[in-house]
């Protein structure tokens, strides 16, 4: 993919292309970083054998899965 790009336009305008877009897409990866570094939830597949003694609708009101369902 890189090659037909560089082949079309040259290295220069590959480059310049990535450092122009570089800026842009920096503040939005960083504040999706921020909102989501303090959330560490749990994920029930690593734990299954305790959801197996307990009833499907308690397991999905705990990790917010009923606004999914109907």
């Amino acid at each position: 993919m890189y090659d037909d790009l560089i082949k079309q336009h040259g290295v220069l305008w590959l480059y310049s292309s990535i450092l122009f877009v570089l800026p842009r897409l920096l503040p939005e990866v960083l504040i999706i970083w921020f909102k989501t570094r303090g959330t560490r939830k749990y994920y029930p597949f690593l734990d299954y054998e305790s959801l197996l003694n307990r009833p499907l609708l308690e397991i999905r009101q705990e990790f917010d899965l009923l606004q999914f369902i109907g």
